[in-house]
């Protein structure tokens, strides 16, 4: 039975300009679901942290940003992840990258809403005279957007983050974690900000994110 949960406790965090993520070198990493990341120390990770496989041999982690699972001395799996039955292997020189809580905005005290906005496959006509009415769907989607809301507060970090993501139009890794439901993960480039007065209200923002690559639902 599907059970509803409020979204009351959603955390959303971006990456802060110039933060400098830590590197990782990989020992090993499991064929599994989740696959599991050996490395020297993990002392300074925690479950929920962002980790970044930028080479790792395997093409389902290579490139992708993923959540910190259960984080054990020297291990830690990575959420969502699934290498099981992989044709690949560890990398000659493997590298992860790990973003701590220093490195990332809490959009959270600022954002009153956050919605996602995908686009549906176009369908391309192909019709032949045996079959007028046939279609093929379109292979090129737009990874899509998100649009979001919040008080202005120039006193608040993450109010100052947005718009320092807009000014340098640098993609940076979304994660809104939701209550017991995993997270979802984006990387984005905010690309516009507005700031809205009305005569009866207070005063708000409202903005756009671009996604450059689909969103991935971890859990």
């Amino acid at each position: 039975m599907t059970t509803a949960t409020s979204t009351k406790g959603t955390l959303i965090h971006m990456g802060k300009a110039g933060a400098m993520p830590a590197a990782l070198v990989p020992t090993a990493i499991t064929k599994a679901k989740p696959a599991v990341v050996s490395v020297a120390d993990t002392s300074t990770i925690k479950a929920g942290d962002l980790v970044k496989c930028d080479v790792t041999g395997f093409p389902e982690l290579d490139g992708k940003w993923f959540v910190a699972g259960t984080v054990a001395v020297g291990t830690f799996a990575l959420a969502g992840s699934d290498t099981t039955g992989s044709s690949g292997a560890l990398a000659a020189s493997p590298s992860i990258h790990h973003l701590a809580d220093s490195d990332l905005a809490n959009l959270t005290t600022c954002l009153s809403d956050i919605a996602m906005a995908r686009e549906a496959p176009a369908a391309i006509e192909a019709g032949t005279y045996a079959d007028p009415t046939m279609t093929v769907t379109s292979q090129v989607v737009k990874a899509g957007t998100f649009a979001f809301k919040g008080q202005i507060d120039i006193t608040d970090p993450a109010y100052a983050e947005l718009l320092a993501a807009e000014k340098d139009g640098l993609a940076r890794p979304l994660k809104i974690t939701l209550v017991n439901n995993g997270a979802v993960i984006a990387p984005v480039t905010v690309a516009m900000t507005m700031q809205e007065t009305p005569l009866s209200g207070s005063q708000a923002f409202s903005g756009t994110m671009v996604m450059a690559t689909a969103p991935r639902h971890l859990f």
